[in-house]
């Protein structure tokens, strides 16, 4: 399975669809100010890309983790901008429960829970944009990418934090969602969550809820 995983995403992350169509699974939050380009209101949480929301209002959205359709607009501004012309339920989940501190435990849940692999990946990079078309959706991880694994419709991840880890240091993890029987369907990336190394007390896993 981790072999598995690793393939996945080792074709996935150079490949950047030609399409300028864009379907991702990401939590649509205020951009806040300032913003790298100005005139944009909306952002895909834990990513750097930008919603122009011109066509559709993404104001009922706010906070939910949703599937956004769209089309690429990126231009003169340096960050990704998506103009989105609809949302509607996310293909691909991903959550985190947690201290990301040294030997903690950060328990990640990939979904949702089907007959299916999930796959998980982190990056200590800034966020990208690879647009890899439908059903594949968005690889916002940055350079250099990380699996460290797969599992099956659990898709939960119990990932050791290492020692040697700065407070400060800021992480991003992506997963990756497959459903494989009755019927095999196909795969899609999850929302990005991104994170920031702190230190204090661990959190037991075991009191997550999932």
């Amino acid at each position: 399975m981790k072999r598995l995983a690793t393939l996945l995403f080792a074709a996935l992350f150079p490949a950047i669809a030609s399409a300028q169509a864009v379907q991702m699974n990401g939590v649509i939050e205020p951009a806040g100010a300032p913003t790298i380009c100005p005139g944009y209101q909306y952002v895909v949480a834990g990513t750097s890309v930008l919603l122009d929301t011109s066509l559709f209002d993404v104001a009922p959205f706010v906070g939910d983790l949703v599937q956004i359709q769209g089309t690429d607009v990126t231009g003169a501004c340096p960050a990704p901008i998506v103009r989105v012309t609809s949302v509607g339920l996310p293909t691909a989940t991903l959550e985190a429960c947690g201290t990301l501190g040294p030997g903690c435990t950060v328990r990640f849940r990939v979904g949702p829970p089907t007959i299916s692999i999930q796959a998980l990946a982190v990056s200590p990079g800034a966020p990208g944009f690879a647009n890899l078309g439908a059903p594949i959706g968005v690889l916002t991880l940055g350079s250099p990418l990380i699996v460290l694994g797969s599992t099956g419709a659990a898709g939960v991840f119990d990932v050791r934090v290492p020692s040697s880890i700065a407070p400060g240091t800021p992480i991003w993890a992506q997963g990756y969602h497959q459903d494989v029987g009755p019927i095999t369907g196909p795969g899609s990336l999850s929302n990005q969550l991104a994170l920031l190394a702190t230190g204090g007390f661990c959190v037991d896993p075991s009191s997550c809820g999932f």
